[in-house]
């Protein structure tokens, strides 16, 4: 073989060199392997309406045919749903292929089309709803893009309203399925601050009621029309204290020129009896705020103090760290006892110390009390959620016990390494092996929230209350439910706060769509030995977020107590509200004891009636029932209607015609109203109709899922029937879904009643009888008591021969 000229000894033949784009390889070498993402927007109001771009730009992994892109954020955000349907309507969100720069040599990408959906379970927790692209019909280059547009505008939509609670570091977290394998990389994460709006109501809490000479500190804040406390607002703003209709005090606040709009009002005198105070700011369309304390020496405690036992943070499934909740609860909420709480598969060992250690920090008796929460996450079938509130000062023993072994249910977080799962303590038998030996230091307390509780399982002495309320829903199905097993457990209510407004938590959208809950403690002093023994003690009662009170005594006894009695039990109460009460009532392990209805002791109108709905429909964690209906009055005029119970702007009522009335709303064990006032009552047909639907995990989120069990409604009720009966319900199935049509009062409704009642002496076949008392405010904020659990001496039992 003959070499020819210019060639060198051992090059190869022309046609054998490796080929490649000029300059590709250094580009890959140098471009990050998944990618990047840019988002169009640093920082957003909450609950505004906005177009964010997301621009995902191929990193030198490329992109399959037939692979996967995903721009996911966290489950408990209520941004608004994404729909994929309509371009001109809301929340409508798109994406586009656009390609990158060729080098010399290279071929164009194949691939022919993007298809978009939103799937509300699309990754794994917390991140789990997710945008989700995928490649059609051929591949993507390094350096081509992924452009989404949440919100997209250019068809005339008003955009996407973005989520409408505050979040220091809102992250967008992507993932691309490089190799179409449905294996998927992370993409660096961007993150934006979402802010307050301007103010639009003004908070004015503090306790319900005291004792002669004891302190009452209330705290004033001015809040965006979300609930979220503005910031960077200097104001003056003025408390005037009144006693009757005299103005008794009057105090100049001075609102803070950084940092949050709130002040605390220190000075409140407690030796006038009752009080109402009255907040203005000088800041124009701010309402006027009101709150009132009632002043008696026979108060079970030196003043009112409230709990919210149940709250997350970031290191979990919350928004902000565990020192901005906690400053939150008592700055803003007004609370006075506060839980800190990690989901005890996803805490890390790090985080949970640093949580634990911030949360010491702002412990102060006699102003706050904080204690760490391991919230156990068992699944429904193992027992259900339960918190444990670690009581003592001493280190909890969490994660692990002093020997070592780990208190989680599983270790399974986000940062784990595999995808195996660690068994710790499951089922819920395990827990109470893992705190039983000393009930006195922790409070174990079983909940409904994504994995609700069944009571089929129950500690007697580290199970001494159950939370009823939450922002998960109203839950009084579950309280008599545990009454009738004759478990003594009391009443609790929390926020389970995932959205960085802890004490009662102010209604967002969507999961958490109610305003979270509060109990009351009935303790000598505020510090965790003294909360601690009245929380075991059950001496509480639970609210719906609002710092109202329930007192219940029989003798020397308070709600919560177990005792012996001989004779017939007479029960003392008093409900201190705002609003006004509506009805109030006492309840047994039978059902229904005894009911005032306030609205037919002032005496029915003539001419106001009301429509309630409620309820939900499931008892699982997608509870909702989202309602659209229609009322027609026929036969009269309505002169006038107002709507009450809406948690926020995207629920409403309006005139749909001369005499009728739509509604849309969503319910999870609460009730929405609407208040009428007609002309001829008498003449009047009530026509009520319309649709029940849930969640929408895929698809357009516009249009419900059907409830199965009862997708529609019909009811049809005269007026001369809601004469002869006052007030009519239909049942609808589900989680206690109804409709009741209702006759009010012209009169105010009481926000103080005080009475007695008289309990038969009777037995359960437990051996006791469990009595506990109940009240709905006018605007639906309800209150439950600890039951007293009373054993008849020489009573008979029921269900024993006679």
């Amino acid at each position: 073989m003959h070499r020819r000229d210019g060639e060198r000894a051992g090059a190869p033949a022309p046609g054998d060199a490796p080929a490649s784009p000029a300059g590709l390889y250094e580009k890959m070498k140098a471009a990050p392997f998944a990618g990047r993402l840019d988002c169009s927007a640093s920082a957003v109001e909450a609950g505004s309406w906005q177009e964010i771009v997301l621009d995902y730009e191929v990193g030198s992994s490329g992109v399959a045919d037939g692979a996967t892109f995903k721009a996911t954020f966290k489950f408990y955000s209520d941004w608004a749903l994404f729909q994929t349907v309509d371009p001109a309507g809301a929340n409508y969100v798109s994406a586009e292929y656009h390609a990158g720069p060729l080098a010399p040599g290279q071929s164009p990408a194949s691939v022919q089309h993007l298809a978009v959906r939103f799937d509300q379970k699309g990754h794994e927790r917390p991140y789990q709803k997710a945008v989700i692209v995928d490649v059609i019909d051929g591949y993507l280059n390094m350096g081509d893009h992924i452009v989404i547009r949440l919100g997209d505008r250019r068809a005339g939509g008003p955009g996407t309203r973005v989520q409408t609670f505050v979040d220091d570091d809102f992250r967008f977290r992507a993932y691309v399925d490089p190799l179409g394998t449905s294996r998927f990389v992370a993409v660096p994460d961007v993150s934006l601050r979402i802010v307050a709006a301007a103010p639009a109501r003004l908070s004015l809490v503090g306790p319900r009621f005291a004792r002669p000479g004891a302190a009452a500190p209330f705290r004033l804040s001015a809040l965006d029309r979300w609930g979220n406390i503005v910031g960077d607002f200097p104001s003056r703003a003025r408390v005037s204290i009144l006693s009757g209709d005299e103005t008794i005090a009057v105090r100049e606040i001075a609102l803070p020129k950084e940092g949050w709009a709130s002040a605390g009002i220190g000075d409140i005198p407690t030796d006038r009896g009752d009080l109402r105070l009255v907040a203005e700011l000088d800041a124009r369309g701010v309402p006027p705020a009101e709150a009132f304390l009632s002043v008696f020496p026979e108060a079970p405690a030196p003043r009112a103090f409230y709990a919210d036992l149940h709250v997350h943070a970031h290191d979990t499934v919350g928004t902000n760290s565990p020192s901005y909740n906690a400053a939150f609860a008592r700055d803003i909420g007004g609370v006075d006892v506060f839980g800190y709480t990690a989901n005890d598969f996803q805490i890390t060992d790090e985080n949970w110390r640093a949580g634990v250690a911030a949360v010491n920090a702002s412990n102060a008796p006699g102003r706050f009390v904080t204690y760490p929460v391991q919230e156990w996450c068992g699944s429904s079938t193992a027992g259900g959620d339960h918190k444990v509130i670690f009581l003592g000062d001493e280190a909890p023993a969490f994660p692990f016990d002093a020997e070592g072994r780990h208190n989680r249910t599983l270790s399974w977080n986000e940062d784990a390494k595999t995808p195996a799962v660690e068994l710790g303590r499951w089922p819920v038998n395990e827990l109470w092996q893992a705190y039983g030996h000393a009930p006195e230091n922790h409070l174990v307390v079983p909940h409904v929230g994504g994995r609700r509780y069944i009571a089929d399982w129950h500690h007697p002495e580290l199970e001494r209350l159950v939370e009823i309320v939450s922002a998960w829903g109203h839950f009084p199905w579950l309280y008599r439910d545990v009454i009738a097993r004759g478990y003594k457990l009391g009443v609790c209510a929390n926020s389970d706060e995932h959205r960085g407004r802890p004490g009662g938590g102010a209604p967002g959208v969507q999961v958490f769509g109610v305003r979270g809950g509060l109990t009351g403690v009935f303790a000598e002093s505020l510090d965790r030995a003294a909360i601690g023994r009245a929380l075991r003690a059950r001496h509480t009662f639970a609210t719906t977020g609002e710092h109202s009170a329930l007192l219940v005594r029989c003798g020397a006894h308070l709600q919560g107590d177990a005792f012996e009695h001989a004779g017939p039990a007479e029960i003392d109460y008093r409900f201190l509200g705002d609003a006004g009460w509506d009805e109030v009532a006492a309840f047994d392990h039978e059902g229904l004891l005894w009911r005032r209805n306030l609205h037919a002791e002032l005496g029915f109108s003539k001419s106001r009636v009301r429509l309630r709905w409620g309820g939900a429909r499931i008892k699982d964690r997608y509870r909702w029932a989202s309602w659209n209906g229609r009322l027609a009055v026929r036969g009269a005029v309505v002169r006038d209607f107002s709507a009450l119970g809406f948690e926020h702007d995207e629920e409403n009522a309006w005139r749909a015609g001369p005499t009728e009335i739509g509604f849309r709303s969503d319910t999870y064990g609460d009730a929405d109203t609407l208040e009428l006032e007609i002309d001829d009552l008498a003449h009047a047909r009530f026509v009520v109709e319309g649709t029940i639907g849930g969640f929408v995990k895929v698809g357009d989120p516009r249009f419900p899922a059907p409830f199965v069990h009862a997708p529609q409604f019909h009811w049809d009720v005269s007026g001369a029937e809601l004469i002869e009966k006052g007030e009519l319900r239909t049942e609808l199935g589900g989680a206690e879904l109804f409709l009741a049509l209702e006759r009010l009062t012209d009169a105010p409704l009481p926000r103080d009643i005080a009475g007695r009642f008289t309990v038969e002496p009777r037995n359960a076949p437990f051996g006791f009888r469990p009595v506990y008392l109940f009240g709905r405010q006018r605007d639906d904020g309800k209150i439950w008591s600890s039951a007293q659990f009373i054993a008849f001496r020489d009573a008979p039992t029921a269900g024993s021969a006679p």
